[in-house]
């Protein structure tokens, strides 16, 4: 089985984290597999020493650009890939099981879908906060907002199909990626393990407020639901920020119940 991947990293002002995310990689040149990782980098004088130090790796392809915000600087990245497959994998966020991951590829090309999608590993700082679990069918783990792209493999056909992310949302493009593929019944197909750890501390974690008055919009413009689905898709939504809160909350030495009283104070009940 030929296998093809081109990985997209985006880097403002974060070279531990673009060096742990690299570094992270590395393992799969040492498998049989055809491998891009396209970095957009938005800083380059604050990463010059981190791109010296993997200048020897001829799988990087570096692309320096000008600050432009999260989803146009994937969109240029996934414009570049020349691979048959392509993952996005933030500055910071890790390959955490590179076995995983050659399994879900090979799931992937096996399979007639456009998309793969996976439960995630998430951290904050050095601690382990577990994995994010998902549900196994596309539309529901969509419907509940279990979806996110660094737990996804797609097909770059899937984009000349059903178009790039929507730089109109600044936090939530993603979700309203997925929420056009499932209208759309764009094939999935599910990988139940992890091969990725996704960081709590980026920003579409601490500008939560932001996050969900998207999240909202999307599914008031685009999801396919009715008042009551919409009402349930906002608790469910609620529900996730305040456990991802509690337990960053906690390791911070916060108390749940101050935690909780800060996640509420932070959001708004939009209209459905």
């Amino acid at each position: 089985m030929n296998l093809e991947l081109s990985i997209v990293t985006i880097a403002l002002n974060n070279p531990v984290g673009l060096h742990r995310t690299l570094s992270s990689v590395i393992p799969l040149t040492q498998r049989n597999i055809s491998l891009e990782h396209i970095v957009i980098d938005s800083s380059p004088r604050k990463h010059a020493n981190v791109r010296a130090q993997f200048e020897r790796f001829d799988h990087l392809v570096w692309r320096t650009t000008e600050p432009q915000g999260i989803y146009p600087a994937l969109n240029e990245g996934t414009r570049a890939a020349s691979k048959d497959t392509i993952w996005h994998l933030h500055s910071g966020d890790l390959l955490s099981d590179a076995d995983q991951l050659i399994e879900a590829l090979e799931l992937l090309i096996r399979s007639d879908s456009q998309i793969l999608y996976s439960p995630r590993r998430l951290f904050f700082g050095d601690q382990d906060m577990g994995i994010s679990r998902t549900h196994t069918t596309f539309c529901q783990a969509v419907l509940s907002d279990r979806t996110e792209h660094p737990g996804s493999l797609f097909k770059r056909s899937f984009f000349s199909e059903i178009g790039y992310f929507n730089s109109a949302f600044k936090l939530a493009a993603d979700y309203e990626l997925f929420v056009r593929a499932a209208n759309a019944r764009i094939p999935s197909v599910y990988h139940a393990k992890p091969f990725v750890a996704f960081g709590l501390d980026g920003v579409s974690s601490t500008q939560q407020k932001r996050l969900i008055r998207e999240v909202w919009q999307i599914q008031n413009e685009i999801l396919q639901t009715n008042l009551i689905s919409r009402m349930q898709l906002r608790l469910r939504y609620y529900l996730r920020l305040i456990k991802i809160q509690m337990g960053i909350q906690h390791l911070k030495k916060y108390s749940v119940i101050r935690s909780l009283k800060n996640c509420l104070q932070n959001f708004e009940f939009g209209r459905p």
